[in-house]
């Protein structure tokens, strides 16, 4: 593949403003694979290349890859994509491995986007009223969760599940506002799964709370857990919680379909420092990223008593005041 294809391949894999540099004989970039294999799920460097080859096929290449150096033809990239991301690379599969990609033959980065969709279960609202609303719950006090905010999130408790764990229930909805399934946080303690899920609910497609983002929001913020959600939701900010620690494409989708910068307030522990940074990576070329940063002394009440806060759930809202305040551009 010449320079100028190499360039358009990178676009269609990467997104439009992926970062390119040119060289003598390769195309160098970020690594797309860098969130399942490279140590801290980032490539701050472009540390993958694509050689030139006019008359022949190019190859990836990629020093920075934890376990072994990465390389193979464009084709294996593509497969291991899929290996990774559950995505379909069908297609490009077929134009690289006949050599009718030519570069720009594709349609655009936001239409392929949108037709990699998974189908997300929609339930009928009615299943609301199979739980009874968590107000009043000594557990929601105890986290210091409102009843007005409960109210707002619609957050129910389940008495008794099938495994006779009491939880503490959040709808999930699309940001459409179509209920697709809950979540529920087991109120007892050494119970497991801490978190269990309903309804077939599809975590992976869905950011929980992205239907209250309102168009005149100016950004939305970014949680890991239920409660770091209904924290900062009680606080006032337009939130969304990705359930995990991390950030999938289907989700970063459902971002993009917001259009609003994005704040990141992952937990402040090894995961949420990873899953912070793959996520500027996945989020950087399209929106604009910023992401808090905790205090490194014990200047924060946390629980009653002076500490570092683990997450924004443990946090009074005058100091997730002054995180998000302070917010540094990624």
């Amino acid at each position: 593949m010449d320079r100028e294809g190499i360039h358009d391949f990178i676009k269609e894999i990467a997104g439009p403003n992926a970062v390119i540099v040119d060289h003598d004989r390769w195309v160098s970039t970020h690594c797309v694979l860098a969130p399942w294999t490279h140590e801290r799920g980032t490539d701050r460097t472009p540390s993958a290349g694509i050689s030139i080859n006019e008359d022949g096929s190019s190859v990836y290449n990629c020093y920075a890859c934890c376990t072994r150096k990465r390389s193979g033809p464009l084709v294996w990239l593509l497969r291991e994509l899929e290996k990774y991301t559950g995505e379909s690379y069908k297609r490009l599969i077929k134009q690289i491995d006949t050599g009718e990609f030519l570069g720009g033959t594709l349609p655009e980065w936001g239409e392929r986007r949108k037709t990699r969709r998974k189908q997300v279960r929609v339930l009928d609202k009615e299943y609301l009223e199979l739980f009874e609303s968590a107000a009043g719950h000594p557990y929601m006090a105890r986290r210091e969760i409102t009843d007005e905010t409960i109210a707002y999130l619609d957050i129910v408790l389940d008495p008794e599940d099938s495994h006779g764990a009491e939880r503490i229930v959040f709808p999930v909805f699309t940001h459409k506002g179509e209920l697709s399934g809950f979540t529920g946080r087991a109120v007892g303690k050494n119970v497991e799964p801490k978190v269990r899920d309903y309804y077939g609910l599809q975590k992976e497609l869905l950011l929980l709370g992205s239907h209250l983002v309102r168009p005149e929001d100016e950004f939305v913020l970014v949680v890991e857990g239920l409660f770091d959600y209904a924290k900062t939701a009680q606080a006032g900010y337009p939130v969304v919680g990705t359930m995990h620690a991390g950030l999938t494409p289907y989700q970063l989708q459902v971002l993009l379909d917001l259009g609003k910068p994005v704040i990141l307030m992952y937990d402040n522990d090894s995961a949420g420092e990873r899953a912070k940074d793959v996520a500027i990576d996945m989020l950087r070329p399209y929106l604009p990223v910023s992401y808090c940063r905790y205090p490194k002394k014990s200047r924060v009440l946390v629980g009653g008593k002076w500490g570092i806060p683990k997450d924004p759930a443990s946090m009074r809202d005058q100091d997730l005041d002054a995180m998000v305040g302070k917010a540094r551009i990624a």
